[in-house]
């Protein structure tokens, strides 16, 4: 009488050169007349999704199967492919087994739990590996997303390549969560939710506080922890486009401004005056800005400068240029400090 004690079942990935394959490691022990088995057997294993009776799903036959002390250990599904047959181990399943052409021993094996992680997600082609539906989960058992890590008191996710790295952290409410910025082991910057400012901030480098803040109404401050407007700074504001409002005033936006002496020489103003220059000969005072001028989008205030005789200023578009003349009140053009400004009113 033959029979197979001692039934150990293992699933496990068989990882080679060649396309990837799920086999299923056997053990068992091979008692013939009550006395262990030395040698070689010939075995043949079936698969069947019932406990008795049914056709067998799968079979593989193994020749010259090496027994020691009744021991022997085979691979299943090396040779004939289990899911080429139909079978995805995603319900119970047992195993039949014959010696030597014999009949089949009794009663059939009931693959264990292990056998099951063959109905696998994870897929291999070539050097990559993908997941092939499902969520997965790092330190959970039941991950709510495609990716879902979690530990106590603190969940972290690193990516890295040779110089530069980053950093995704959930804290759990208890301290900031956020992304941290790393180049050559220097921090470079940091987005993170603050769970006791109840805002998500962000820093360059390794910035003590924040530079800008969002809070949960969307105001943003920049160079401030409480905005109290949708956009509040603390410092100053550079524009090279125009500044649009809803609502303005007849004047409109200031697009530059300046001082500029008596010689015609511009003593301070905005970065876009091209040039002031004194015309002696029509006893004016020409000034370019980057654009132009032109009475049709723009609006000026020009005022003079005298501490002693009384001056007033006109001011006209040459087509490009502002034109600027100061007279006195005998209607004479005189040389005069003043100052201006301009507006934008297209809008």
């Amino acid at each position: 009488m033959i029979r197979i004690a001692g039934i150990v079942f293992l699933a496990v990935l068989c990882l080679s050169a060649a396309p990837i394959e799920n086999v299923l490691s056997f053990q068992g022990k091979l008692v013939e007349g009550g006395t262990p088995v030395d040698g070689t057997r010939n075995i043949v294993f079936r698969l069947y999704d019932t406990e008795t009776g049914g056709g067998a799903l799968w079979e593989e036959s193994h020749p010259g199967v090496p027994v020691a002390g009744g021991l022997f250990n085979v691979e299943l599904g090396g040779s004939v492919n289990f899911a080429g047959a139909g079978v995805s181990f995603d319900e119970q399943y047992w195993i039949g087994i014959s010696v030597g052409g014999g009949a089949e021993v009794s009663p059939r094996y009931k693959l264990t739990s292990s056998a099951y992680s063959m109905n696998r997600v994870w897929e291999v082609n070539g050097s990559d590996i993908y997941c092939n539906g499902g969520n997965v989960g790092i330190g959970i058992t039941t991950p709510d997303e495609a990716l879902h890590i979690y530990d106590s008191p603190q969940a972290r996710l690193l990516l890295e390549s040779d110089n530069s790295s980053f950093f995704v952290a959930d804290c759990g409410g208890m301290s900031n969560s956020g992304i941290l910025f790393t180049n050559a082991g220097t921090t470079k910057g940091i987005i993170c939710w603050s769970p006791s400012a109840d805002q998500l901030q962000f820093s360059s480098g390794d910035a003590v506080l924040p530079e800008v803040v969002i809070d949960t109404d969307g105001n943003v401050g920049i160079g401030t922890m409480g905005p109290t407007t949708t956009l509040d700074v603390d410092g100053d504001i550079r524009a090279t486009g125009k500044i649009r409002p809803d609502e303005y005033t007849e004047n409109g936006v200031p697009i530059c401004y300046g001082c500029v002496s008596a010689s015609g020489t511009l003593t301070h103003g905005t970065s876009n005056i091209t040039s002031v220059v004194w015309e002696s000969a029509s006893n004016q005072y020409k000034i370019d800005i980057t654009g132009g001028f032109n009475y049709s989008r723009n609006a000026w205030v020009v005022t003079p400068y005298s501490h002693s005789t009384p001056v007033f200023a006109t001011a006209y578009d040459g087509g490009v240029s502002l034109y600027v003349k100061i007279w006195d009140l005998s209607g004479t053009a005189v040389q005069s400090r003043f100052s201006f400004v301009v507006y934008d009113s297209n809008f």
